[in-house]
């Protein structure tokens, strides 16, 4: 009998994984079959009508020579072998309407310039190729409508990829809009560029003129470093629009270099170093003695050290304040010479705010510069703090945030990233490239080099005093989280950059200081009451960066930066089918090898426009539901064999409903659990309607039904929603 009944189970897990592998098929897409099919979903809703048709290459040797002299016919010859002459007619406008555009790899710039200045061959712009590779067919049309949405544009650069010897697109390089720290860092432009030939006549290229230092001086005499929300220069289409073969082209970007820099002269910069600390004086002073001992500093630049305590017991305070006078009467001679100039110590008793502790500290400061620094950083460079300040002296800079590690206690290798930015997607502020090694070079460089980001983090920021003051400081209603978010995202409102400078390092023992913010119901209800804050303020800001391309993942918190068809939300899906499973679950047993991972649990109507439904927006049907989506496995299991099910536990009356759930493909979850068995499809998602449970406090779970045997499993998870009834509320029926 047991023998026949272990090949029945064989059997049975045999069909299921049959039936997972089809699905598996089914769900995977690969970069060149998405892209091909997003472009043609593209060309049958083509803005571009009455253009493609119209778009001619011209020989410049027919066009313009005349037989007046055999050197001209020689100048034209060698042109129109270097060059191609791309003529557009816009029907739409006027049919003698045409623009004219000069196209030619970046070595031979000057030379198309000489002909393009001439006001006879009518040449509105010079489309470079920056390095080797193929110009996508429609660069020109799309070029052009940018040109045209934008009179004020100087330059355009396009997104790009990659073509393998079968032909195969791969490895998309979805840039950034403008930012001007990524261009003074490495040529993110890439491999194709527009100019418009009027600029140039501003900065006339020279026969030695590399594009990328050409390009510096045409952006610095357009004012390019301007403030954000000044005149737009520089223009960027988030479309591949030029392919690369074999080698991606970052290879090539990376090794452009200017031959100088942006700096801006330092005077004499005062900066003020803001510690808020509360009972961790052993860690607090690791802090400040790898300051004092590592910092080296600018001969111009001084700092000065702002310990501010909200309410350390009267033994730490003793023990504090004993340390600060230690520190206060050093030697001249000793650790002043790293621009250590003085330190004090204010202590307050009050409950923790740590947005009121850094305004505090602020205003006692007496900086041009404020720098907050939590008490668990520690200083393993010696320029850090010279690099940080030659950036936020630059007249647009807002906040500028470094690189931060976890230290090799946390992980053995030592080099896994903390934070490397703050990106704003929909979901929520993100530290991409979190828990990810900061060995490897993470997408073209993102890991790497100066960029401009949203934000950066409070753990380590620096600020203007003016342009801090010019926000009034950090939002002291934003107690806990979100603080540092929330300034920066002022700052940049104000159109200042901020600047994440992924070339300092610094040491972060996070957790120290505060906890994990996810690790009770408690604290994760705060999280979210702090988010809805921040985006009601920021609300024109909600889902968008202009410094994370939107072709990536916006709708979920995975470190990587992915192209978007990994992981998309799909709100046009069913309403799921809800039932009352109590009975189910009691028969079940609970058990912590099954995770239940929640990364969305959100308002459709929030999730759509960033703003609760009683904000009075016009609203549809549709908007008034719940989208959760997560992932799940069994640990130590064939996860092939598990069907599942999303419960909802009513936290006031015990009812538990079960909600159907779609699967979703996710290799991210694959690589992090290598050991573990078909956890490929892991991912779960799904809608409900916002009537279809009884309003109040719910939890998350995930019931496990295991097709082979009578196993069933469930576990719950910290996540929890509230689910209020939208019933009375008005749909606005004429919304189109």
């Amino acid at each position: 009998m047991a023998p026949l009944k272990s090949g029945l189970k064989k059997l049975l897990i045999g069909k299921q994984n049959i039936k997972y592998n089809k699905q598996l098929k089914s769900k995977k897409m690969d970069y060149n079959k998405w892209v091909v099919g997003q472009e043609q979903l593209q060309k049958m809703k083509n803005p571009l009508v009455g253009l493609e048709e119209k778009c001619q290459t011209i020989d410049i040797f027919k066009k313009d020579n005349e037989g007046d002299s055999k050197e001209n016919d020689r100048k034209l010859a060698e042109l129109s072998s270097l060059c191609k002459l791309i003529e557009i007619f816009d029907v739409s406008e006027d049919l003698n309407c045409k623009t004219q555009y000069l196209v030619c790899e970046a070595k031979y710039l000057s030379k198309a310039y000489e002909y393009a200045k001439d006001a006879r061959n009518c040449i509105d712009a010079v489309i470079l190729m920056n390095y080797d590779g193929e110009i996508s067919k429609n660069a020109f049309l799309k070029f052009y409508s940018e040109f045209q949405k934008n009179k004020s544009l100087i330059l355009i650069y396009s997104d790009e990829d990659m073509y393998n010897e079968g032909k195969m697109r791969l490895n998309p390089w979805y840039k950034p809009s403008w930012a001007p720290d990524d261009f003074l860092s490495y040529f993110y432009f890439g491999g194709l560029t527009a100019i418009k030939v009027a600029a140039m006549k501003e900065a006339e290229p020279k026969e030695d003129d590399d594009v990328y230092s050409y390009l510096y001086k045409l952006l610095i005499l357009n004012n390019g470093f301007d403030l954000h929300n000044k005149k737009k220069v520089v223009g960027h289409i988030p479309e591949v629009l030029f392919h690369t073969f074999n080698v991606p082209g970052y290879e090539y970007a990376k090794n452009y270099k200017l031959r100088f820099e942006m700096k801006e002269q330092l005077k004499d910069e005062y900066v003020s170093i803001i510690i808020p600390s509360k009972d961790h004086p052993e860690i607090l002073f690791k802090c400040i003695d790898s300051l004092l001992e590592i910092t080296r500093v600018d001969e111009k630049i001084k700092y000065e050290i702002i310990i501010v305590d909200n309410g350390s017991n009267e033994t730490n305070k003793a023990l504090i304040e004993s340390l600060v006078n230690n520190y206060s009467s050093l030697p001249e001679n000793e650790n002043r010479k790293c621009g250590f100039d003085s330190i004090q110590y204010i202590y307050e008793k009050k409950e923790f705010n740590f947005a009121y502790m850094c305004n505090l500290g602020a205003r006692c400061a007496h900086g041009d510069y404020y720098l907050f620094l939590n008490d668990d950083m520690e200083i393993v460079e010696e320029e850090w703090l010279t690099k940080m300040v030659m950036k936020a002296h630059l007249p647009y800079a807002g906040c500028v945030g470094a690189k931060l590690l976890y230290p090799k206690s946390i992980k053995e290798e030592g080099d896994i990233i903390q934070h490397a930015g703050i990106t704003n997607l929909r979901i929520g502020p993100a530290h991409k490239l979190q828990f990810m090694s900061d060995k490897d070079d993470l997408y073209y460089g993102r890991n790497r080099y100066c960029h401009d980001m949203m934000g950066v983090t409070g753990a380590c920021l620096l600020v203007k005093k003016t342009v801090f003051n010019e926000v009034n400081g950090f939002d002291e209603n934003l107690a806990v989280a979100f603080n540092d978010v929330d300034l920066c995202y002022s700052i940049y409102e104000k159109g200042y950059y901020n600047i994440q400078r992924n070339d300092v390092v610094l040491l972060h023992h996070e957790s120290l200081s505060r906890g994990n913010d996810s690790e009770s119901e408690a604290k994760q209800l705060r999280l979210n009451r702090e988010k809805d804050y921040l985006y009601s303020k920021h609300q024109p800001l909600y889902g968008k960066d202009p410094f994370y391309n939107i072709n990536l993942t916006t709708d979920m918190l995975e470190s990587e930066y992915a192209p978007k068809f990994h992981y998309e939300v799909d709100l046009g899906q069913k309403w799921a089918k809800i039932q009352d499973i109590a009975g189910v679950i009691d028969a079940a047993r609970e058990d912590k090898c099954v995770r239940v991972g929640m990364e969305c649990a959100m308002d459709i109507f929030k999730w759509k426009y960033g703003v609760s439904y009683e904000s009075g927006m016009d609203a549809e049907d549709e908007d008034f539901g719940f989208y959760f989506q997560g992932y799940t496995f069994v640990i130590g299991s064939d996860n092939a064999c598990y069907e599942r099910t999303l419960l909802l536990k009513n936290r006031a009356s015990g009812q538990v409903f079960g909600i159907d759930v779609n699967i979703g493909y996710r290799p991210d979850i694959a690589g992090n659990v290598p050991d573990q068995l078909n956890v490929d499809l892991a991912g779960y998602n799904a809608k409900i309607k916002a009537d279809s449970v009884p309003s109040g406090t719910y939890q998350f779970g995930m019931y496990m039904k295991d097709c082979t045997s009578s196993a069933r499993l469930y576990n719950w998870s910290n996540w929890t929603i509230d689910i209020q009834d939208k019933s009375n509320f008005k749909v606005n029926e004429n919304r189109i």
